[in-house]
């Protein structure tokens, strides 16, 4: 069908559908707006926290490196059992009502804010800023490639859980909608940060 058609890469000789194309032409934009930002401001602006408790610019960057990680270790698991069982097929991928709405609940512009788990609160170190920013490129290459690679997997039938949320079952579609969306999130979130009185003037990294 029409619908399924993408100009994105192949799993055994299938074209990507559209909708597994969007997704990563949007976590291709995330990547380039990620490193605009960092490459705009030097080392101390990015280090800057608007007050105690709230992260600066490094700091969300190392936590979408973090949470990503989990998700799609979590991911890459249900895609290889998804493909085991046979569970293929193309969109329109069913969706959940739960699944759904923790989606939309991530998206900016963010009211109202979540504690985060411990694990996956950014460490208070010296970590240099390309270091975290090539964490979180190499976390979306990976979800690239995971995209690709199991392209004719049925994104709506197979499930997982979140690897943060043991209750919580996520279809895969709504798994890899997640990740974009708690990264626009957090980029949200730096651009904030980037926005608040005293945050300071740098004429680049």
């Amino acid at each position: 069908m029409e619908s399924n058609a993408a100009s994105g890469g192949d799993a055994g000789g299938d074209v990507v559908p559209a909708e597994i194309s969007g997704w990563l032409a949007e976590a291709d934009r995330q990547r380039d707006e990620l490193r605009v930002m960092v490459d705009e401001h030097d080392d101390e602006a990015l280090r800057w926290r608007p007050e105690p408790g709230r992260w600066s610019i490094a700091e969300h960057v190392s936590h979408l490196a973090l949470t990503n990680s989990g998700y799609l270790d979590a991911l890459e698991a249900a895609l290889g059992e998804a493909r085991a069982k046979g569970t293929l097929g193309g969109p329109p991928y069913a969706g959940s009502f739960l699944g759904s709405r923790f989606v939309r609940g991530l998206e900016p512009p963010v009211g109202r804010r979540f504690r985060t788990f411990k694990r996956l609160v950014p460490a208070d170190d010296d970590a240099p800023i390309g270091a975290r920013l090539a964490a979180f490129e190499e976390g979306m290459d990976r979800f690239a490639s995971l995209l690709r690679d199991h392209a004719d997997v049925d994104f709506g039938r197979a499930r997982m859980r979140s690897p943060f949320l043991r209750l919580l079952r996520l279809t895969l579609a709504e798994a890899a909608q997640t990740v974009l969306a708690h990264n626009r999130r957090h980029l949200w979130l730096a651009d904030e940060v980037a926005r608040t009185a005293g945050f300071p003037a740098s004429g680049g990294a």
